[in-house]
């Protein structure tokens, strides 16, 4: 039953390995542009069932030990960043029930560059805008 915005100054524990604020009401905010380089330790981020919007930061691309993102439901819009296909410790990767888009090859980059995270395991998109065809 957490509500309001994530303090800033949880920003600050760069050896911080796991981020777990699902299952809140979490402000509208949107997750900060840096995140990634904030939080360089990070191997587990769960923020799924929550209120944020705005893109998923590309940063999240700098945080090379991540092994689980989970920022389902949430209201997160724009491009999957290919970035992510930086995470080679990646097993987990749930961005579904957002508003999240993929209408042309360029949109789309996101999932070849994926090909470079080979511990995946788990892959969940439905529930977005994702349409054309799937390289």
């Amino acid at each position: 039953m957490l509500s309001g915005a994530i303090p800033l100054s949880i920003f600050n524990l760069s050896s911080l390995t796991h981020l777990s604020l699902d299952h809140n009401m979490l402000d509208k905010a949107s997750l900060p542009p840096n995140i990634g380089e904030f939080l360089p330790n990070l191997v587990q981020l769960t923020l799924q069932n929550n209120s944020f919007e705005g893109p998923i930061p590309a940063s999240l691309g700098n945080a090379l030990v991540l092994e689980v993102i989970d920022l389902s439901s949430n209201n997160l819009s724009g491009q999957i960043p290919t970035s992510l296909g930086k995470l080679l410790n990646l097993t987990v990767l749930n961005l579904q029930n957002n508003q999240l888009v993929a209408r042309d090859k360029q949109d789309w980059e996101f999932f070849s560059a994926l090909i470079n995270c080979r511990s995946l395991q788990w892959l969940q998109l439905r529930g977005n805008s994702l349409s054309g065809q799937v390289p």
